[in-house]
């Protein structure tokens, strides 16, 4: 029998990693944080980079290893302690940077093609039916599958549409090592994973809570009146561009903000629609386009108060016409017109 003092030590998890390909233009490896996703056959070439000095030889004669790889693409997280522990915090991380990498496609894809990588061997959605006419002699059968049909494919477009948002930016918050770990940087890295688990939900009401989530643990605190708070910051972010008035933004996030709350409290699910999770999607793209892209500027909540408040004074002293000059250099705003709910 092994005893428990043999099981404690240093590890090194490899997962079977499926509807992830990686190509030659991420050198066929991609880091999220304490976890690699890397190319079956890289790794044997590179394996000692990660600490194992097996030979390829002897990992593959293992039958253990032969059952369990089978994708060509596998996920690594090395950890310390005890065996079951460290697999068990291994797998939460393998999970989490799956999930944010799935985020690379919030805005540039429609939610029926989201390619969702996965540790898990069958990620298909698929319900079957079967029916009866109680009063004609009728039957039939109805199947209903979604994706991923296709892998989540790290290739030149790939590059192009994550540099041109948000993500490149999170991704390299994440992975410095040159900085200690703030606060902020915890917040942020939990609401990328929030965002990202939403994006692996069938469920719209589901997927549309932890969006809502994922956007209220960054401009939300305690204290304050959190539907004033998240107005008020899309507001100090968006007021100022015209669609913001000919769309109806104001009423709008008003509309999502009350049927999250009558979710939340009342379990109200059933009225909220896909239109308002794109909606919430648009602004949750929004708010990590301008955090990402001038995180010398957003880089503490307390950052989003002052954004608030000094466009809550522009809008008091009328200088709206001037208010450019008054918030930070660099906002955008980005939108596509089918994720904006038509009044």
């Amino acid at each position: 029998m092994t005893s428990m003092k043999s099981k404690t030590g240093e590890w090194v998890f490899i997962f079977p990693v499926s509807n992830l390909e990686l190509t030659e233009k991420v050198n066929n490896e991609f880091t999220i944080g304490t976890v690699t996703f890397i190319k079956l056959d890289k790794f044997f070439r590179v394996k000692k980079r990660f600490g194992v000095l097996q030979s390829s030889a002897e990992i593959k004669r293992q039958s253990s290893f032969e059952r369990i790889i089978t994708a060509k693409t596998i996920a690594l997280v090395k950890k310390n302690g005890h065996l079951e522990n460290a697999r068990e915090n291994a797998e939460k991380e393998v999970k989490e940077k799956l999930f944010i990498l799935a985020l690379s496609q919030l805005f540039n894809t429609g939610r029926d093609h989201i390619q969702k990588p996965s540790i898990s061997k069958n990620n298909i959605y698929h319900i079957q039916s079967f029916h009866l006419n109680l009063h004609k002699s009728e039957s039939g059968s109805q199947s209903k599958m979604r994706g991923p049909f296709f892998p989540l494919r790290l290739d030149e477009e790939w590059i192009r549409v994550v540099n041109s948002g948000f993500f490149s930016n999170a991704i390299k918050i994440i992975n410095n090592d040159n900085k200690k770990y703030t606060n902020w940087d915890s917040i942020l890295y939990r609401s990328l994973v929030l965002a990202g688990k939403s994006l692996y939900e069938e469920d719209i009401s589901q997927s549309f809570l932890l969006t809502m989530i994922a956007i209220e643990s960054i401009i939300t605190s305690g204290n304050s009146n959190h539907q004033e708070r998240f107005l008020g910051i899309f507001r100090a972010l968006m007021g100022h561009y015209e669609p913001w008035q000919s769309y109806g933004f104001e009423g709008l996030i008003k509309s999502i903000y009350t049927k999250r709350n009558n979710y939340v409290h009342d379990g109200k699910q059933d009225e909220i629609t896909i239109d308002d999770l794109r909606f919430a999607e648009l602004l949750l793209y929004n708010l990590y386009l301008n955090i990402f892209k001038n995180i010398s500027h957003f880089d503490s909540k307390e950052k989003l108060k002052d954004l608030l408040e000094r466009n809550e004074a522009v809008n008091k002293l009328k200088l709206n016409k001037d208010i450019t000059k008054y918030l930070p250099k660099g906002l955008v705003f980005t939108y596509k017109q089918k994720d904006i709910l038509m009044k």
